[in-house]
């Protein structure tokens, strides 16, 4: 994951070609037992080294940058990971989820992702003991 990091924002379908036939080759190989353990292994900190990533990420630098890193970090990742995730509870692919909410958020238009942003910030000022339905949060 880490050589491909170079590449994230460069290439398309990269973890479709990266990951794939090695997956399927240890699926294959290991005990189911064993390949499970490797697979949480790898989904877990497959998603921390991405999620630090897009932390990191000041800005990209293009539009098709970004379509690029959601596209890979997307659909890709979910595609190239399905030997890995056919073999574990939804439990145990959380830990990619949210890195595909954040792929979710960037893919949005701008004005959207805006006015999602503005409602997220009064939820987090918020006070935990104070009720807010839908509704309150929504209103302009």
């Amino acid at each position: 994951v880490r050589s491909a990091l170079r590449r994230i924002d460069e290439e398309s379908c990269l973890f479709t070609y990266e990951l794939s036939r090695p997956l399927l080759a240890l699926s294959k190989r290991l005990r189911p037992s064993g390949f499970r353990v490797v697979a949480q292994q790898g989904v877990a900190k497959m998603a921390a080294h991405l999620m630090h990533y897009l932390q990191r990420q000041a800005s990209f630098h293009s539009e098709t940058q970004l379509e690029l890193f959601v596209a890979n970090c997307g659909e890709d990742l979910r595609t190239a990971l399905s030997a890995a995730t056919s073999v574990l509870e939804q439990a145990e692919v959380t830990p990619m989820v949210p890195l595909w909410d954040s792929c979710a958020l960037l893919a949005l238009p701008r004005a959207e992702a805006e006015r999602i942003l503005e409602v997220l910030q009064r939820v987090v000022s918020c006070s935990t003991s104070v009720a807010v339905g839908p509704a309150e949060l929504l209103a302009d």
